[in-house]
């Protein structure tokens, strides 16, 4: 799946008067993603916007809250210590978690 990411309009100014503007330009454009996008890696530039794909084996943990006592209910039911786990989401016939140190992800279907 491809990301769009904008790139900052100063790249422009700052690479003015150079010889090799393109390759200076897509230095900064790549020390740009290093630094706000650690989980995209460039496949290409189209304009101002850097065309991106998320890198392989790269996790991205979700934000999850604290659980209801309807949900540690469910999570002592199905065997899993409530206070490792957190609520990402919660539907009417399952609930998404997430490990709070090793970023597992589990699914407990009602």
């Amino acid at each position: 799946m491809e990301h769009k990411v904008p790139i900052p309009h100063d790249y422009i100014w700052m690479t003015e008067g150079y010889e090799n503007r393109a390759v200076l330009f897509r230095r900064y454009v790549l020390g740009y993603l290093a630094k706000s996008h650690p989980d995209l890696s460039l496949i290409r530039i189209e304009g101002m916007t850097a065309i991106c794909e998320r890198k392989e084996g790269f996790k991205v943990m979700k934000q999850g809250k604290r659980p209801t006592k309807r949900q540690k209910l469910l999570m002592e039911q199905s065997g899993l210590n409530d206070r490792e786990w957190l609520v990402v989401k919660s539907l009417r016939t399952e609930i998404h978690l997430v490990h709070r140190e090793k970023e597992d992800q589990l699914v407990i279907y009602l």
